[in-house]
């Protein structure tokens, strides 16, 4: 039998870890998607959105693809949704096509672990029509890209989608760059990624006093309140650790793995974030699994160069089960999220817009 090229086996990896995290989790709703929406049916001005009030305007920098969704006129129920859907199937398969890991399939299959076993993907098909997605790809571009100035357009749409996490995700990500012993360009590739977080973030804010300012995420967690959010954080933050990384964990704590000053560094990073990130926000996985999925997607794509092959292939046969099998739980607004096959059959009712808001055709 002809031996298939690498090109097709990223391909096929990718579309196996998009079914396999659709098959776990099934597809569901972003609850405040409609808010998001608002901003597209008014895209010429999304400051006259009627949803977009405060504090709900809190949303209103995460505007990218719902913008763009009103700039093509996406605007029914089935259209935008469909829309984002794909670019949340697209973020759960662009690492497998990047030239770094196309070309090395011992690197495409611990990121199929990270991917199918990991709390980002579950994220973006479970709250599929959200605005994750372009952060997501921009910090894949960001993490996995040869060269700096490609990288550093991949921060730069990080950072303008999502500020906050795409400057924490790029921390997290220099970290393991300069610790790592092999990293070529390393001072190159974290300047000019400083410098596209930077211009991303003062963009966003640009276009936010045009549209006449929002409520900060600050804001906002202060009227929610953390009563409940705390009830539920501390006995579940095992949970809470598990569900940033997912089953990563097991490449993170391979014996021969631990034992690079590098990695040792990633294991700390993903202990520390999830503790802290959880003391500050109310969606506490969300935020620490996407502060933690680029310094990720290096580490393991980093991991069959510096360990080799062999161990690449063992992590494989040991753990792509665990990847395929084992859901990850979120913890998102002080609750604790999974989904199943049910979110098809939701759609219809979570797809209709609130009482009065008869926009939706």
């Amino acid at each position: 039998m002809r031996s298939l090229k690498t090109w097709q086996i990223a391909g096929l990896l990718g579309a196996l870890a998009a079914l396999v995290v659709v098959v776990k989790y099934g597809v569901g709703t972003f609850p405040s998607w409609v808010y998001l929406y608002d901003i597209g049916r008014n895209w010429r001005d999304p400051s006259l959105a009627p949803l977009m009030s405060p504090p709900a305007d809190y949303l209103q920098p995460n505007f990218a693809l719902a913008w763009i969704a009103g700039v093509l006129d996406l605007l029914s129920a089935s259209s935008y949704f469909i829309f984002h859907l794909f670019f949340a199937l697209v973020a759960v398969m662009l690492p497998f096509w990047m030239t770094s890991v196309r070309n090395q399939p011992a690197r495409g299959r611990l990121v199929f672990i990270l991917i199918a076993g990991g709390p980002v993907a579950a994220m973006l098909v479970m709250w599929a029509n959200g605005y994750d997605a372009l952060t997501v790809i921009g910090m894949t571009i960001g993490a996995l890209a040869r060269r700096p100035w490609i990288a550093a357009l991949g921060w730069l749409l990080a950072s303008f989608n999502h500020p906050l996490i795409g400057a924490l995700g790029f921390v997290a990500w220099a970290v393991i760059v300069f610790v790592r012993p092999n990293e070529v360009q390393r001072w190159w590739r974290i300047a000019l990624g400083a410098a596209a977080v930077g211009l991303g973030w003062l963009a966003n804010e640009r276009i936010m006093q045009a549209w006449g300012g929002h409520t900060s995420r600050n804001e906002w967690r202060e009227l929610q309140g953390l009563g409940d959010f705390w009830d539920l954080l501390w006995p579940a933050m095992p949970l809470v650790l598990f569900g940033s990384v997912g089953v990563a964990w097991l490449i993170l704590m391979h014996p021969q793995a631990r034992r690079q000053l590098w990695i040792r560094v990633m294991i700390v990073q993903a202990i520390v974030a999830p503790i802290v990130i959880s003391g500050l926000t109310l969606d506490s996985t969300r935020v620490s699994a996407l502060v933690l999925f680029a310094p990720l997607l290096l580490t393991v794509t980093a991991i069959s160069a510096d360990l080799g092959e062999e161990i690449s292939g063992d992590m494989w046969r040991w753990w792509a089960i665990a990847a395929v099998i084992i859901p990850v739980p979120l913890i998102f607004s002080g609750k604790l999220y999974h989904l199943s096959w049910t979110g098809f059959a939701e759609l219809d009712s979570t797809l209709q817009p609130p009482e009065g808001y008869e926009l939706l055709r």
